[in-house]
């Protein structure tokens, strides 16, 4: 009998198990597992598909990259989407998109793309990293209610061919009178291995910021959820680099022909600026001396450095970490953004998130104004001279803001020096409107105890505003258990739940046999 009980909870506790596995697995494509999907994508594209090229003139094996193509519309296909192949023949070049829709409340769309062809290299950062993110992002939200309707692109031809299949997307999406239906682009393109995360936006016409509303999003989401983002830095403005035009990037990737036709446009990229010079105009993917030493700080289109077992080696975890917060980043847009959102972020950062962000700083800040006011009133009065000391640290933030405006990086343009070749900045696929007047600036995004995000409206300049930190806030069991990890919540709960049945059940088999045992006692009493 003990041994049958024992069966029986043993088996009770399995199905609980059984139960709470699939609830496990969902919870990690959902908000508590940001990356970890892409990272196993990741592996899979750099163990198996080198070489994915678009161009018979550097190839005539194109294997690798249809096999590619093979694995992205399975896989895609094993999320339950129905998708999308579309073939277009760039001179002898055959250039494959495979596109999935997910319908929203609205019918404007939220495109999100990545290239997966790439060099003759493993294409690892450029563009494994943006092609597993993707793959991550199709499946976290194929069953998920959402403001937009989205559409998850992977393109073809980026390399060699400027942003061919891309092009195409948008030729057609304007000759049907579609185009105005895609109310945001967002471009994923070596996310991974870079020294810091920078996302791009904006379009000038003539001398004017437009289709900026994207750019402010990202920098108030990502200030709210602490990502740290940077901008395209000011001193690029003084190369007179077509397509690059603080802090807008129209060149070299596939939001091209999105900015093109004037469709407002993201582009996230992994990259540093921080050593750009007259001596070193180029984007750099790296500022390590180990890699500057070699090519000048470059990691895409490197037969050496497009392994992810050398970058890991190079840069522990530092992919992982990109993929995680440009995950949570981009998917907390796919939730949030609507068809009021254009309208709220054209002007800058609204008030109201600005101000939640903030709290009851600005408050604090004003009180320390008017007492410091008070305190240079009372020093002047006093001829202590402690006026100019307070006048300082003003002079020595400006400074300090000056310095970091200098720090940022992007993707190489002197990539064609190594193993592969990247677009050309031809002025027939570039952007080729006006440089910004000088008086236009351009802060980093990075969000800090010290530095907001970026505001920009169209046709205006950038302003900045900061914050404090904020008083931090006080655990309860209950807000710890909710900061846990979804899995691990669902795993703690199944188990209490898995214990408490046990608990009735033994309960319950422990009350039969007393009563089995009562009846028998009464039938020997009776005999």
């Amino acid at each position: 009998m003990k041994n049958n009980r024992r069966s029986l909870l043993f088996a009770c506790f399995i199905l609980a198990m059984m139960l709470a596995g699939p609830l496990c697995l969902s919870a990690s494509a959902d908000n508590d597992a940001y990356g970890e999907a892409a990272w196993q994508y990741l592996q899979v594209i750099d163990q198996n598909f080198p070489s994915r090229i678009t161009n018979v003139a550097v190839t005539e094996d194109f294997g690798p990259k249809k096999a590619a193509g093979a694995w992205i519309r399975s896989t895609l296909e094993g999320f339950g989407y129905n998708v999308t192949e579309t073939t277009h023949m760039a001179g002898p070049n055959e250039c494959i998109t495979y596109r999935v829709t997910k319908p929203g409340n609205s019918p404007k769309k939220l495109v999100i793309g990545a290239h997966y062809d790439c060099v003759a290299t493993k294409g690892v950062e450029d563009n494994g990293t943006g092609v597993s993110l993707l793959l991550e992002l199709a499946a976290r939200f194929i069953n998920t209610e959402t403001p937009l309707t989205l559409e998850f692109c992977f393109w073809d031809a980026e390399e060699y061919l400027a942003s061919f299949s891309a092009d195409q997307y948008v030729q057609e999406a304007a000759a049907s009178g579609k185009a105005g239906d895609i109310l945001l682009y967002v471009n994923l393109d070596s996310i991974g291995s870079g020294d810091h995360l920078y996302v791009y936006g904006g379009v000038y016409q003539e001398k004017n910021l437009t289709a900026v509303w994207g750019l402010n999003l990202a920098d108030a989401l990502a200030k709210r959820l602490g990502v740290p983002v940077y901008h395209l830095p000011e001193e690029v403005s003084s190369l007179q680099k077509s397509g690059y035009q603080p802090p807008a990037r129209t060149a070299n990737s596939d939001q091209e022909p999105f900015a093109r036709n004037g469709i407002p446009y993201i582009y996230f990229e992994a990259s540093d600026w921080s050593k750009l010079d007259d001596q070193h105009p180029q984007l750099l993917t790296t500022a390590d001396p180990r890699i500057v030493s070699v090519n000048g700080g470059q990691l895409v289109h490197t037969s050496e450095y497009e392994d992810l077992a050398v970058l890991e080696s190079l840069f522990p975890g530092r992919i992982q970490t990109h993929l995680r917060e440009l995950g949570l980043l981009v998917s907390t847009m796919i939730r949030e953004t609507g068809e009021e959102t254009p309208a709220l972020y054209r002007d800058g950062i609204p008030e109201e998130e600005t101000s939640t962000e903030n709290g009851s700083d600005e408050s604090d800040e004003s009180e320390e104004t008017d007492e410091s006011d008070e305190t240079e009133e009372t020093d002047e009065s006093d001829g202590s001279g402690k006026t100019e000391e307070t006048d300082e640290p003003d002079e020595a933030s400006d400074d300090s803001d000056e310095s970091e405006k200098s720090d940022g990086s992007g993707k190489s343009d002197n990539a064609d020096e190594s193993d592969g070749a990247d677009n050309t900045d031809d002025p027939d696929n570039a952007d080729t409107t006006d440089d910004p007047s000088a008086e236009e600036t351009t802060q980093q995004a990075a969000p800090s105890e010290s530095d907001g995000p970026s505001e920009y409206s169209d046709g205006s300049e950038g302003k900045s505003s900061s914050t404090e930190e904020k008083e931090p806030e006080k655990l309860t069991f209950f807000s710890y258990f909710e900061r846990m990890p979804q899995y691990i919540r669902i795993i703690l709960a199944s188990g209490a739940a898995s214990f408490i049945l046990i608990l009735l059940m033994e309960k319950g088999i422990r009350k039969k046999n007393l009563k089995q045992h009562s009846n028998q006692n009464a039938n020997q009493n009776s005999k």
